[in-house]
């Protein structure tokens, strides 16, 4: 089952589109029932992933939890449940305290489908395919998309020649992760000179190839991967098409509405 229905045999456009619209559905979804099924059409999706999800990315459910508990503390509309000293809870908190940790849960279900399914090769075929608007006004998407993935994949060469650097200091008797903010500020500062340095090389390296490659030239360039529909597409399109309506026929269940 799992090898038939894979998220990684979808083009990764389509995913985009979907996942855009599942964040659509985010938003029109104001009961509890329509986020329940939402949220759990979203879990089951996560154990289609290719990639296994660690189980420090579910710690941030806790925090979810704390954001929603403190943000609606205060809340004193609606029918008094528990009446403490200090704190009153009522039907209304309850409420609004499941939406959003529901709303929270949603999005970041959908960041982490979209981060483990997306490949980095096919970041510029997404971005290039969301920025074909900005062609009315002739401007070359085409280098912005490469910006963007460029930008992406220095992310983690920044981070990796970071923990070098730190490594290399300690080695040397530094203590960058002990004593106060300011004492640590003091050694960090430091690092970011060797590592500006190292990217700008990095850089450089990047540009002199891609002008031996001829990137630039006034002339139309031509794709590695053809964006084609398969059945996985049509598959994926039609079980989100089923999500809507049962979002929308969710909706008209009689619960707790925050609106």
């Amino acid at each position: 089952m799992k090898k038939i229905i894979n998220l990684s045999r979808v083009n990764s456009i389509i995913k985009t589109i979907l996942s855009i619209v599942l964040t659509f559905l985010n938003t029109i979804a104001i009961n509890l029932t329509a986020k329940i099924f939402l949220l759990s059409f979203l879990i089951l999706n996560l154990f289609f992933l290719d990639k296994k999800i660690e189980l420090k990315k579910f710690k941030i459910i806790l925090f979810f939890l704390v954001i929603s508990f403190f943000s609606n503390i205060f809340v004193t509309r609606g029918n008094i449940i528990l009446d403490l000293k200090f704190i009153k809870l009522t039907d209304f908190f309850i409420q609004n305290f499941f939406m959003m940790f529901l709303s929270m849960s949603i999005f970041w279900a959908i960041s982490v489908i979209m981060i483990s399914s997306i490949s980095a090769s096919d970041v510029p075929y997404v971005a290039e395919f969301l920025l074909k608007p900005l062609k009315i006004f002739k401007i070359n998407i085409s280098e912005i998309s490469m910006i963007i993935t460029l930008v992406m994949r220095f992310i983690p060469v920044v981070l990796i020649e970071i923990k070098k650097i730190v490594i290399a200091q300690e080695s040397r008797g530094a203590n960058i992760t002990k004593g106060s903010i300011f004492k640590r500020a003091k050694f960090i500062f430091p690092i970011f000179i060797p590592v500006f340095a190292s990217c700008f090389r990095k850089a450089i390296n990047i540009a002199t190839a891609m002008e031996c490659r001829c990137y630039g030239a006034p002339f139309e360039r031509t794709k590695l991967k053809e964006n084609k529909i398969t059945k996985f597409d049509i598959i994926a399109i039609f079980i989100v098409i089923f999500v809507i309506f049962g979002v929308i026929f969710c909706n008209t269940i009689k619960t707790i509405k925050i609106f």
